[in-house]
């Protein structure tokens, strides 16, 4: 008698994709709970700090002092003087700054905190809490998130300035104002299962056609007390729609009406100068898929906006699965082996859509122009912002290193870097000339990075960190390796 062999049992591809899931958080939990925490608080916070004979960096001037110590109470700086050999700091938490330079905590101007930062096709779920200690392990003390779900967004914002969890002072957007079908909303199709993507639309994206689409976005967004309304003009995938400068107008006057500013992601010339024409406060991406036409230079210096380019991600696009993605020292003390090499190298099987694989090609074509751009606008007055986009292996914390390496590669130099991750960052996001923070100087609040070399020279110093302060507190630093 012959056996007939029982068929295989199909199981549905969205019951496959589930389980899947299923199993990543509960493997995620289980990480999560016995993961080693980058930065912790140490057992006691001090009542005084005391930097001697640091170092310090006037942004501002931009000149270094030498030999200064450098005072805090409680979380602001209070003191910035000449530095006293036999001083008595009576019980202060002394910190010896012989031979290294102190700067302002770094600010990132573009930093999705609850983005994955794997790539692509390293399956895992986002870790909040570890984006949050990759940042203050590399010296970045504040981040403007320019595109979250809400109400969470918020909710975290708030959390942390309650102290309630560990990081970096954050200012946020909320849902991103997109047209309908605009960007993101493709990517998310494409890189997530359809109802996954179905709740991040949902919860981080506002679809506006009209101006009473753009009132009934902003409404509820306003009542949370973003920094910023982010507005989307880019066609991303190219085939994409994108708000019109109509559009984008009544999205910037729905914000004004509630005394909030606007910043716009941006793709092309046209982009930049559509977005300025709406009244955007800022370009949170520059110019990446064209050389800007020399004439138009000064057509968008004169809005006398800021832009903060975010070239590392564009960077990254270019590299991501090619094979020349090396890691630097920092992202190896806060990422593991296996993600640094799968950032490297993409399977046989990852194949992305034809409209993605054309955008990557337009994006590497361009890096050289993106740059260009970049050199020229910061020539003719255009204030750089420091911003990473933290995404698709750009790494929370490294990242904005890159971005200030790209930033000097491009043509400024490691001042004007600095300055764009420091006291321009600060200046934008509190709204002030002379702002709270991003400076070290009496009155200011110590956010602080403690580092070695000289980043006036070699911005790269800025990797060399020795102790970040946090609102006063020195924090301790616990490298993978």
């Amino acid at each position: 008698m012959t056996e007939t062999a029982s068929p295989r049992r199909r199981w549905p591809r969205r019951l496959l994709v589930l389980l899947a899931i299923i199993a990543l958080i509960a493997g995620g939990v289980l990480i999560a709970l016995h993961r080693a925490p980058l930065v912790t608080l140490p057992d006691a916070s001090p009542a005084v700090v005391v930097i001697r004979d640091v170092r310090v960096i006037d942004v501002i001037g931009g000149e270094a002092l030498a030999h200064r110590d450098v005072r805090i109470e409680g979380a602001d700086i209070t003191a910035v003087e000449a530095h006293a050999p036999d001083g008595d700091h009576g019980r202060a938490w002394v910190i010896d700054g012989a031979g290294k330079t102190l700067v302002p905590g770094l600010i990132d101007a573009h930093c999705h905190v609850d983005a994955l930062a794997t790539a692509p096709w390293d399956l895992s779920l986002p870790d909040t809490d570890l984006a949050l200690e990759r940042l203050l392990f590399s010296g970045v003390t504040r981040v403007f998130d320019p595109g979250a779900a809400s109400p969470d967004i918020f909710d975290l914002r708030d959390a942390i300035a309650k102290g309630e969890r560990l990081g970096p002072t954050l200012h946020a957007a909320g849902p991103i104002l997109t047209a309908p079908g605009g960007h993101p909303i493709p990517m998310f199709r494409e890189l997530a299962p359809s109802f996954l993507a179905d709740g991040l639309i949902e919860g981080a994206v506002r679809e506006v056609a009209g101006p009473a689409d753009a009132r009934a976005a902003v409404a509820p967004i306003a009542a949370r007390q973003p920094t910023a309304i982010k507005l989307v003009v880019d066609a991303l995938p190219t085939e994409a729609p994108t708000l019109s400068v109509e559009q984008a107008r009544a999205v910037v006057d729905a914000a004004r009406e509630q005394k909030l500013r606007t910043v716009a992601h941006i793709g092309t010339t046209a982009d930049a100068l559509a977005a300025g024409r709406a009244g955007v406060a800022a370009w949170v991406h520059g110019v990446y898929k064209e050389p800007i036409p020399e004439p138009e230079i000064a057509s968008l210096a004169a809005f006398g906006i800021p832009m903060a380019p975010t070239m590392v991600v564009f960077w990254s696009y270019a590299r991501m699965g090619r094979a020349d993605y090396p890691p630097t020292d920092l992202e190896r003390a806060v990422a593991s082996d296996s993600m640094l090499d799968a950032r490297a190298e993409a399977p046989d099987d990852f194949v992305p859509q034809p409209q993605i694989t054309a955008y990557i090609d337009l994006v590497a074509r361009n890096e050289q122009a993106l740059a260009g751009n970049v050199r020229r606008l910061a020539a003719a007055g255009v204030t750089m912002l420091a911003g990473s986009d933290c995404q698709a292996g750009v790494i929370h914390g490294p990242a904005l290193h890159r971005e200030l390496a790209l930033m000097v590669d491009a043509g400024l130099s490691p001042l004007d870097a600095l300055r764009a991750a420091t006291v321009s960052n600060a200046r934008f996001l509190s709204e002030q000339d002379d702002p709270p923070y991003g400076v070290v100087a009496a009155g200011k609040r110590a956010d602080l990075v403690l580092v070695g070399g000289d980043p006036l020279q070699d911005v790269g110093a800025l990797a060399d960190i020795h102790t970040v302060i946090l609102g006063g507190v020195p924090l301790v630093r616990h490298p993978l390796r």
